[in-house]
């Protein structure tokens, strides 16, 4: 076959001796000159799913990561993504990720962060809020109110401590929650 004598003579026997040299490398462990070396023991490991039948095991820690992929949020967060609109009433959430648009009253929430698009329009009393897009109605934090730069906060809004990146606003009336529990102090803004 290619450039070989078809009288069957050394085109035979050269043929023949390669094929006895073949065998003999995938045998042992010196290669023929010119061929890489082939592990006759080698075996792949191949992945096996996570059993879901015992108890007690953290499947989260199972999964290996994988770059550049998003880890899945915790088991308490809402996230609503762009050009996404929800509307309504959201209780017990640890933690509220607002891409796009809400209408809703909110209570019992650790966190809410409005996105730099989002925007969140009605009633929210929580423990803490980052603001980077906007917020409308009345918003009580008792822990940190944060506005970044982007943020705009326009309502009725009562805060612990408050916090504002230059280029972040609120508009409306302002109320500081006092550290003992009483009466808000007053305030007013206009950013």
């Amino acid at each position: 076959m290619f450039g070989r004598k078809k009288d069957g003579s050394k085109g035979e026997e050269a043929e023949n001796k390669d094929e006895s040299e073949m065998s003999k490398d995938s045998d042992s462990a010196v290669p023929a000159p010119g061929r890489p070396a082939m592990p006759t023991n080698f075996r792949p490991e191949i992945s096996r799913p996570v059993r879901s039948d015992i108890p007690n095991v953290n499947r989260q820690a199972d999964i290996p990561k994988i770059k550049g992929q998003q880890q899945a949020p915790d088991p308490k967060t809402l996230v609503v993504g762009r050009e996404i609109s929800l509307s309504g009433e959201i209780t017990a959430c640890d933690k509220l990720l607002v891409e796009g648009t809400i209408e809703a009253s909110l209570q019992d929430c650790r966190l809410i962060e409005i996105a730099e698009h989002g925007t969140f329009k009605g009633s929210a009393k929580v423990q803490d809020a980052e603001i980077r897009g906007l917020f409308e109605g009345d918003l009580t934090v008792s822990g940190r109110l944060l506005v970044h730069g982007s943020g705009l906060v326009r309502g009725t809004v009562a805060y612990g401590q408050l916090q504002v990146e230059r280029g972040g606003r609120i508009v409306g009336q302002l109320e500081e929650i006092s550290a003992t529990g009483g009466a808000p102090a007053a305030k007013s803004g206009n950013g």
